[in-house]
Order: structure tokens, then sequence, then C-alpha cells
């Protein structure tokens, strides 16, 4: 317990003093250890489009030991949940409180760039097929960010504004802002039109609803 505590604290160390009996020092390491692993885990699910699946996860040991994995495993999950939405957002970095989360935080955050880029492959698509991981698409962020482009495209002409809730939390996280997005630069597209707008006129708009 000791360990799993120190691992949540980033001022203690990782390792129990020297001056405690070598059984208590190993199984401190090894909690300390096993909480940073779960936190790495959790907010590697997140990234990989998996579920939370810490109210599933049966842990080791004792079931105080079960309750600190799955509490680990939300920690992380959640770390990196909120810096893919700030940066999502656009409000910048906001690193937890807690220094022992950044990490996680960072994960999600830094997956973004990879969304981002598979947002801006869909907006050079005429297609409107969804993709899937693998060979070339790199990471499920990739996708994410490429089929929210896509399903916000075929649905905002059409007035629809749905996520899909069974998609994964990156997706639902993408979809209404670049919906909105999209939405925006359609009705302005529409009111230039009724405006008497040159269709064959430079646009600073790069979004292809914008007619």
């Amino acid at each position: 317990v000791a360990g799993i505590r120190a691992a949540q604290d980033a001022t203690q160390p990782s390792t129990a003093d020297s001056s405690y009996p070598l059984s208590y020092q190993k199984s401190y390491a090894k909690a300390y250890q096993l909480w940073k692993n779960n936190l790495t885990t959790g907010a590697n699910s997140f990234v990989n489009g998996e579920a939370n699946g810490n109210g599933s996860y049966n842990g080791q040991g004792t079931n105080a030991g079960k309750q600190a994995d799955k509490t680990a495993l939300n920690a992380g999950y959640s770390s990196a949940l909120k810096g893919f939405q700030d940066a999502v957002n656009g409000s910048g970095k906001k690193e937890p409180t807690n220094s022992t989360l950044g990490s996680a935080y960072d994960t999600g955050y830094n997956a973004y760039q990879d969304a981002l880029a598979g947002i801006n492959a869909a907006k050079k698509s005429n297609s409107t097929d969804k993709i899937n991981v693998g060979n070339p698409t790199p990471d499920k962020a990739f996708v994410d960010g490429y089929n929210a482009y896509i399903q916000a495209k075929v649905d905002v002409p059409n007035g629809k504004n749905v996520n899909d809730s069974s998609a994964d939390a990156m997706y639902q996280t993408l979809y209404p802002v670049l919906n909105q997005q999209l939405a925006t630069s359609y009705q302005s597209g529409r009111d230039a039109y009724l405006n008497g707008y040159d269709v064959n006129a430079t646009t600073n708009s790069s979004d292809p609803l914008f007619v």
C-alpha cells in the first residue's frame, strides 16, 4: 500500500528506505511499479481506441491491490482523455495538478497531432469511405480524425449532427467539433452564394463544403 501511495506522489521515492526489511522493500517497489504500469496501460487504452476497461480488470494480490489497479487504469485513461480534449479544443496544455499523471495526459494530448493528420488527409479525399487501422494508416487517432471528418462532411449538408455512440472516445471528442466547423463553413458558402458570390473566386476556406 505504501508503494501505491508513493506512486501517486511525485515527491516520494520509487524504492523504500533500505532500513526496512527486504520483503517490505520488494513489496513497495512492486506496488509502485504496478501503479505506474497501469497508468500507462490506461492511457494507451485511450489512444488505441479501447473502452476504459478498469471495471472488468481483476488485478493481482489483495482486494485493496486490485482496487488500486483499477484506480490507476482509470486515472491513466481519464488523464489521456483530458489531454486529448484540451488539444482538440485548442485550449493549450493544462497539465494535471498531480504531476504523476503528466505522462498519461501527454499521451492523449500528443495523440491529437495524429488525429489532425487524419483530418487533413480526409480534407484532400473525394471519397466518403471510412478507413481502418493498418497499412498505410498509422494508428487509431489518425483513423478517428479521418473518419470523424468524413462523417461530418456527409452529415452537415443533411442537417445532421449525430455522434456515434458506439465509437471510441477520441472519435466522439472529434466529431461534434468537426461537425460544427463544417456547418459554419457550409453556411458561409450558402450565404456567399445567395449574396452573389463568384464560385470561381479565390476563397480562404479550405473546407470542401464551402461552395
